[in-house]
């Protein structure tokens, strides 16, 4: 089951505790996904991980709340809402 940009979304707008130094967990949409997040040298947040099912995933959050990214092998782009 792919992960939704609803899904995405969700995830995206998360508190990660940083440094990144264990794998989190969360419930979307009734399935569970692990990841890691960590800033990079640009203060972007960038969460990687896979659901479940295997699916993998790889999110990068500008400061000005673009999220871009691929969920399996498609592209995501959409801006967080408060932004």
């Amino acid at each position: 089951m792919m992960i939704t940009v609803l899904s995405a979304a969700a995830l995206a707008t998360a508190t990660p505790t940083f440094p990144a130094t264990s794998v989190d967990t969360v419930v979307v949409e009734g399935q569970k996904i692990t990841y890691k997040a960590h800033k990079d040298e640009r203060g972007r947040t960038i969460y990687a991980g896979k659901t479940a099912d295997g699916e993998k995933f790889n999110f990068t959050v500008r400061k000005n709340g673009l999220v871009t990214g691929k969920i399996a092998r498609q592209s995501v782009s959409f801006k967080l809402p408060n932004k």
